[in-house]
């Protein structure tokens, strides 16, 4: 169970070390027009923000340090 904790906590923290560099982008994709059978869709990217980078930071620094100082 301890190494879960620690493997989870690493990839967490991973994913907050990469959003805090701007390496997690997402898209929204919506329809703008729809005549007949033809559409129009717009797409926009962003990245994520920065308190999503260090909440994971934070939230997998504590599962890491919760495994190892777990006695048993």
């Amino acid at each position: 169970m301890k190494i879960g904790l620690v493997i989870a906590g690493a990839v967490i923290a991973l994913l907050g070390v990469l959003a805090l560099m701007g390496k997690l982008n997402f898209s929204h994709e919506h329809e703008v027009a729809k005549v007949g059978s033809v559409s129009l869709t717009d797409q926009k990217t962003e990245g994520t923000p920065q308190w999503v980078g260090i909440l994971g930071l934070v939230v997998g620094g504590g599962l890491i340090a919760g495994a190892l100082a777990k006695k048993g």
